[in-house]
């Protein structure tokens, strides 16, 4: 039994100076790191909409985390896949410090379930209220 324990000390100690000589255990690696911070930083652009800004999903009720927005003029594009013939999406745009809607949006259709929503509000942080019923999925992304 201490010669198998000798044996596995000796393999973790060769397998951490190979990781140490290649670099990986030391955060060497540029091209690595390099791909991740640019993968990290690098916002979503759709070229008709801007820059994706937040995405919010839920199946039911759901107040979204703040999100800040640069400037007026932004977009919600909007979807849902209803899961009865009677569905039923809303969603509010709040302010922080705002106890009223600046905008309320809501949809009952099954055949129009999708669209893009203008919002003329900003710059400042605002927050999503929104909520479901016989929907399967619903989804906002903020552009700006």
């Amino acid at each position: 039994m201490k010669q198998l324990l000798i044996v596995g000390a000796i393999f973790l100690v060769a397998l951490f100076s190979i990781g140490l000589a290649s670099g990986g255990l030391t955060g060497d690696n540029n091209e690595s790191n390099t791909n991740l911070q640019s993968n990290i930083t690098q916002p979503s652009v759709d070229p008709q909409l801007g820059t994706l800004l937040a995405t919010f999903t839920s199946s039911g009720s759901l107040t979204s985390a703040p999100f800040t927005v640069p400037a007026s003029g932004w977009k919600i594009r909007w979807s849902y896949v209803p899961s009865d013939s009677y569905c039923y999406f809303v969603y509010q745009v709040m302010q922080q410090g705002i106890t009223l809607p600046l905008d309320l949006k809501s949809y009952d259709s099954t055949s129009v379930t999708n669209g893009i929503n203008y919002v003329y509000f900003g710059p400042g942080t605002y927050y999503i209220v929104g909520d479901a019923a016989n929907i399967s999925s619903w989804t906002l992304q903020i552009y700006a």
